[in-house]
């Protein structure tokens, strides 16, 4: 990455982190009105908890990355070996493990955001059902 330039990913980080100080800040206020503070403990929780569920649709991400990289490193040393050669049915058992590893990921990366976007969906509607 180029000095002075923040991915997308680095900046909305930092603004979580912004905004969860505030939050902290807020709570620490000894003028907060009991509901307020509720109120705001509970938009705490609901941020942690969709914070938490895209960090595990993430981390699932990078493992997809990973068997993808093994898979072409694979396919790549199948188009060196012959098919009649034993290494040859070696790897081509490598290769379905991947695949059968990646389908895996695949149905718990959908899984994982459709958590995600419940959690939000619930941060949304806390935040919409909010009182001045």
């Amino acid at each position: 990455m180029q000095r002075g330039i923040w991915s997308i990913g680095l900046v909305q980080k930092r603004i979580a982190r912004i905004k969860n100080m505030m939050v902290v800040r807020l709570l620490n206020q000894q003028t907060l009105a009991p509901a307020a503070r509720t109120a705001l403990l509970r938009l705490a929780a609901l941020r942690q908890d969709e914070a938490a569920k895209r960090t595990v649709v993430d981390q699932l991400k990078a493992q997809q990355a990973v068997v993808l990289q093994d898979e072409d490193r694979i396919r790549r040393n199948l188009a060196a070996v012959a098919a009649n050669d034993a290494l040859h049915a070696r790897l081509t058992r490598a290769l379905d493990l991947d695949e059968t590893k990646l389908e895996q990921l695949n149905q718990a990366i959908e899984q994982a955001t459709v958590a995600v976007d419940k959690a939000h969906q619930a941060l949304v509607e806390a935040v919409s059902s909010l009182t001045l």
